[in-house]
Parts: C-alpha cells; sequence; structure tokens
C-alpha cells in the first residue's frame, strides 16, 4: 500500500501541469479554448495565476491519489488472491488480472471519489476556496449523492479501464524475453502500452464525468448516466469533445502508467 500511494502522488504530481489543461479542455474551460495548444494554455494559465496556478488542485489530487493507489494495489493482491481460491481452474492467467484489476478500480474510487470531484473543480473553478470548502459546499447542496455526482460514468470507465491496464500489463510481461524479466525499464514500456490501451479505450466517458462533476454537460440539463452523458455531449457540443484532451492524456498517462507499474 505505501509503495503504490508514493509512486500514485509522485506520478500525479509530476504530469500535474498537463492533467490541469486536460481537465480545461474535457470541460471547456475558458484558458483552453478549441484550437490552442497545450503550451500555449500553460503560459495563460501561469500568466494568469502564476507558477503555482498549473498545480492548482493538485495537493487534493495528491491527497486523493494515495489512499486511491494504495487501496488499488492492495485490493488487486487480495481480490487476485480470493479468486485464485475460489475457482482455482482460472489458473492464474490474464483473466484473473482483468477481474481483480476491473474489481481493484472500482474499490478504490469509491472509497475516494470525493475527493476527485473536489480536484475537478479546484482545478477549472479558481473561485472554489479549497477542498474542505468544496465538499462542505456540495454536501450542502445536494447531501451525500451530490459527493457522487459523475460516479456513474467513473465506475463505468475505472472499471474495464483498471482491468484492462492489469490485463496487458502482466500479458506483455509474460511475454518478455529471458534476458528483459524484472528490468525496470522493460516494466516501464509494458506499464506505458498498458496506460495508454485502458485510457483510449473508456476516454469519452473521462469527459462526462468531468463535466457532471461541475454541474452537467454543458447542455444546461444534469446527465443521469454515462450513456446519456455521452450523447448530450454529442449533441451539443460535437463528437470531437468526447475525446478533447486525448493527446494530453497520452503525454501524461504513458509515464505516469509506466511508473506506477514498476512498483509492482
Amino acid at each position: 500500500m505505501l509503495a503504490g500511494g508514493v509512486a500514485g502522488v509522485a506520478a500525479k504530481t509530476a504530469v500535474a501541469p498537463l492533467d490541469r489543461v486536460k481537465l480545461l479542455r474535457q470541460v471547456g474551460g475558458g484558458a483552453a479554448p478549441a484550437g490552442t495548444s497545450a503550451f500555449r494554455t500553460l503560459l495563460e494559465i501561469s500568466r494568469r495565476e502564476g507558477l503555482r496556478g498549473l498545480y492548482r488542485g493538485n495537493g487534493t489530487n495528491a491527497l486523493r491519489v494515495f489512499p486511491s493507489k494504495a487501496i488499488h494495489f492492495m485490493a488487486y493482491e487480495q481480490y487476485r488472491s480470493w479468486l485464485l481460491g475460489a475457482v482455482p481452474s482460472l489458473g492464474g492467467g490474464p483473466v484473473v488480472d482483468l477481474l481483480a484489476g476491473s474489481a481493484a478500480g472500482g474499490t478504490s474510487l469509491i472509497a475516494t471519489y470525493p475527493l476527485d470531484l473536489a480536484r475537478t473543480r479546484l482545478a477549472c473553478r479558481a473561485t472554489e476556496a479549497g477542498v474542505f470548502g468544496v465538499l462542505r459546499s456540495v454536501y450542502a447542496e445536494g447531501g451525500v449523492r451530490g459527493l457522487y455526482r459523475g460516479a456513474w460514468p467513473s465506475l463505468a470507465r475505472v472499471l474495464p479501464t483498471a482491468g484492462l491496464r492489469f490485463f496487458v500489463y502482466e500479458s506483455l510481461k509474460r511475454r518478455l524475453p529471458e534476458d528483459y524479466e524484472g528490468r525496470v525499464d522493460a516494466k516501464v514500456v509494458c506499464g506505458m502500452a498498458a496506460g495508454l490501451v485502458g485510457n483510449t479505450a473508456t476516454y469519452p466517458l473521462s469527459v462526462v464525468r468531468r463535466q457532471m462533476q461541475l454541474g452537467g454537460t454543458g447542455t444546461g440539463t444534469a446527465v443521469t448516466g454515462a450513456l446519456q452523458g455521452v450523447r448530450a455531449i454529442a449533441r451539443a457540443q460535437g463528437a470531437r469533445q468526447l475525446y478533447a484532451g486525448l493527446g494530453l492524456s497520452f503525454l501524461k498517462a504513458a509515464p505516469s502508467a509506466g511508473w506506477w507499474h514498476t512498483r509492482r
């Protein structure tokens, strides 16, 4: 748990400026209008908010990521052990990695979701007053249900994404030539490939989640489900918006996933 938590915080902090740009693009933030390059957006954020602006929301993200990754690693190993004990015929292959990874991803998300919601609002709205201020405000507006606004598309994305990451990572690691087994650089490459596959397959649901966390999907109405959210965004903002920030997601997800998986 400690290794997973520290690795997660270090990886997320390293790519925090890119993550903020990606978030702004997903929700249509003013500092990241369509067609603006990531570099120019970073410069605009620096001009408006200073260097600290590039890391706005990262403290909350670290507060979320540490327990999230710690729980994820611990739960993955536990679920994998339970599956092998309950269904030994699975044989410890990729199917076990897929199922255990999906279950672990869902567990860690549910445990830390309110912090993810707070982090999104802090990164996208300069008027929000700290993580606990955000949580108090959201709770006052909608109670516990409000703290989990956007959780369904999050689960719809995390379950297959987490499973795919572990599935692809473990599958590639098993196919490494004997000379590369156990080497950190080989693990990094496998982790990067796993992160790219998992992230791309479910990316539109990430856009839905972010827009729901901010109160809607830009259509003026609340979205109550993942598929409804995808349709609403495509209809109101165009299908391209479902992949807004995907390139930046590649830039940050690949090294982040590679670093994260080297802890295993």
